[in-house]
């Protein structure tokens, strides 16, 4: 079977389509990395948001006792009733 011939014309035309794709690919690669890095900056952001909002108040707000505090450990006998009298 014979070669087929390309002409100028197909030839022009084949490296057009190329060029397209070529640069299509990096606009495609190009906007990821641009979205990627957007992505990431907004991480940042809010994880430094969240640590500022909340470093340091762990232990602000006060705990309310309701009562006296009781000793519990292995071995030691308690009983249901005692709890209501504390």
């Amino acid at each position: 079977m014979p070669k087929k011939r390309t002409t100028p014309v197909n030839e022009k035309h084949n490296r057009k389509k190329k060029r397209k794709a070529v640069l299509f690919k990096r606009m495609v690669l190009a906007d990821i990395l641009s979205s990627g890095c957007v992505f990431l900056s907004y991480c940042v952001w809010i994880d430094f948001q969240i640590r500022k909002e909340f470093d340091g108040k762990r232990w602000s707000i006060p705990a309310r006792v309701y009562s006296q505090p009781l000793e519990l450990y292995a071995g030691r006998r308690y009983e249901q009733n005692q709890s209501l009298k504390d």
